[in-house]
Protein backbone atom coordinates (compact mmCIF):
# COMPACT_ATOMS: atom_id res chain seq x y z
CA UNK A 1 0.00 0.00 0.00
CA UNK A 2 1.31 3.56 -1.05
CA UNK A 3 2.96 5.85 1.71
CA UNK A 4 0.84 9.44 1.53
CA UNK A 5 3.60 11.18 -0.05
CA UNK A 6 5.51 8.80 -1.42
CA UNK A 7 5.09 8.20 -5.06
CA UNK A 8 4.64 5.15 -7.06
CA UNK A 9 8.67 5.17 -7.91
CA UNK A 10 9.61 5.59 -4.45
CA UNK A 11 10.00 9.55 -4.98
CA UNK A 12 8.84 11.52 -1.98
CA UNK A 13 6.38 14.11 -3.20
CA UNK A 14 6.22 17.28 -0.71
CA UNK A 15 3.06 18.36 -1.42
CA UNK A 16 0.33 15.51 -2.32
CA UNK A 17 -2.60 17.70 -1.90
CA UNK A 18 -1.56 20.09 -4.30
CA UNK A 19 -1.38 17.45 -6.79
CA UNK A 20 -5.12 16.21 -5.76
CA UNK A 21 -5.61 20.26 -6.17
CA UNK A 22 -4.52 19.93 -9.74
CA UNK A 23 -5.93 16.56 -10.57
CA UNK A 24 -9.37 17.88 -9.68
CA UNK A 25 -8.75 21.31 -11.17
CA UNK A 26 -7.98 19.51 -14.68
CA UNK A 27 -10.97 17.15 -14.01
CA UNK A 28 -13.46 20.16 -13.56
CA UNK A 29 -12.14 21.77 -17.19
CA UNK A 30 -12.18 18.39 -18.90
CA UNK A 31 -15.82 17.68 -17.53
CA UNK A 32 -16.73 21.40 -18.32
CA UNK A 33 -15.47 21.23 -21.72
CA UNK A 34 -17.52 17.92 -22.17
CA UNK A 35 -20.58 19.67 -21.25
CA UNK A 36 -19.82 22.76 -23.61
CA UNK A 37 -19.87 20.27 -26.41
CA UNK A 38 -22.73 18.37 -25.64
CA UNK A 39 -24.40 21.67 -25.16
CA UNK A 40 -23.45 22.63 -28.51
CA UNK A 41 -24.45 19.55 -30.15
CA UNK A 42 -27.87 19.46 -28.76
CA UNK A 43 -28.46 23.03 -30.15
CA UNK A 44 -27.68 22.41 -33.91
CA UNK A 45 -30.31 22.16 -35.87
CA UNK A 46 -31.86 19.60 -36.93
CA UNK A 47 -29.77 17.11 -34.71
CA UNK A 48 -28.23 13.73 -35.02
CA UNK A 49 -31.30 11.93 -36.54
CA UNK A 50 -30.27 9.61 -39.21
CA UNK A 51 -31.33 6.43 -40.42
CA UNK A 52 -29.28 3.71 -42.13
CA UNK A 53 -32.05 1.79 -44.77
CA UNK A 54 -29.13 -0.48 -46.05
CA UNK A 55 -27.23 -1.91 -42.89
CA UNK A 56 -24.66 -4.41 -43.46
CA UNK A 57 -25.40 -8.04 -42.20
CA UNK A 58 -22.58 -10.03 -40.26
CA UNK A 59 -21.97 -12.12 -43.84
CA UNK A 60 -21.25 -8.71 -45.26
CA UNK A 61 -18.62 -8.05 -42.83
CA UNK A 62 -17.00 -11.21 -43.21
CA UNK A 63 -17.12 -11.08 -46.65
CA UNK A 64 -15.13 -7.66 -45.96
CA UNK A 65 -12.64 -9.19 -44.05
CA UNK A 66 -12.09 -12.10 -46.70
CA UNK A 67 -11.87 -9.21 -49.44
CA UNK A 68 -9.39 -7.21 -46.93
CA UNK A 69 -6.96 -10.42 -47.18
CA UNK A 70 -7.90 -12.72 -43.96
CA UNK A 71 -7.91 -16.33 -45.36
CA UNK A 72 -10.20 -16.90 -42.52
CA UNK A 73 -13.20 -15.16 -40.39
CA UNK A 74 -15.86 -16.47 -38.73
CA UNK A 75 -17.86 -14.95 -35.25
CA UNK A 76 -16.05 -16.47 -32.06
CA UNK A 77 -18.61 -14.64 -29.78
CA UNK A 78 -22.34 -13.83 -29.71
CA UNK A 79 -25.13 -12.91 -27.68
CA UNK A 80 -28.26 -11.47 -29.26
CA UNK A 81 -27.11 -9.08 -31.77
CA UNK A 82 -23.93 -8.05 -30.52
CA UNK A 83 -21.02 -10.31 -31.89
CA UNK A 84 -16.77 -10.35 -32.32
CA UNK A 85 -15.89 -11.09 -35.72
CA UNK A 86 -12.27 -12.71 -35.91
CA UNK A 87 -10.39 -12.81 -39.49
CA UNK A 88 -6.77 -14.82 -39.87
CA UNK A 89 -4.63 -13.98 -42.47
Amino acid sequence: MPTAGVLASGRRCSRPSSMRATRSATRSTRDRSWLISSTAVQARAGGFDHTVSDKPTVHDYLAFLREAGFVEAGTVWQVGDDRVLVGIR
